[in-house]
């Protein structure tokens, strides 16, 4: 599969509106903690988005964290809630690509003989 195929995949995957659906809650899930962080922790705009982006996608490096105990009360919350929305997007598109597939094509081509 060549890289154009994986974007038509994924462009093609955004006319499900299970995975709109999805990914607008995911942009607001995002959209949430930024502003969050921004006010409550005082930090620029970018390293707010940046901070909210690691974490939840779990990659944590470590270089940002809440100094406020809301802000840690917070970010236990988003990540409980955030992370099951980004593995439910994952998943869902994940799905969609594997349906969509040229392979599952030809199984059921070959089901039907």
């Amino acid at each position: 599969m060549t890289i154009r195929e994986v974007y038509r995949h994924i462009f093609m995957g955004f006319k499900s509106p299970e995975i709109i659906s999805l990914f607008t809650i995911l942009i607001g899930i995002l959209f949430v903690g930024t502003a969050f962080y921004h006010y409550v922790e005082d930090w620029g705009w970018f390293d707010s988005f940046y901070f909210s982006a690691m974490t939840l996608t779990t990659v944590g490096y470590g270089d940002f964290a809440p100094g406020t105990a809301i802000g840690k009360l917070f970010t236990i919350m988003y990540v409980f809630s955030g992370l099951g929305i980004v593995l439910t997007f994952v998943q869902t598109v994940a799905r969609k690509q594997a349906t969509d597939s040229w392979f599952t094509k030809l199984i059921k081509s070959w089901q039907k003989k």
